[in-house]
């Protein structure tokens, strides 16, 4: 029974890395495309 929730969180933690690496540039260029107070 482990092994299909070690499986189920290998198969959640690479697309989720695989969305910070994507999403957090883009939220960066809003960071940076936000004006100062």
């Amino acid at each position: 029974m482990n092994w299909e929730e070690d499986a189920y969180k290998e198969y959640l933690a690479v697309p989720s890395s695989l969305l910070k690496s994507i999403l957090s540039p883009l939220l960066n260029r809003k960071d940076l495309a936000r004006p100062d107070p």
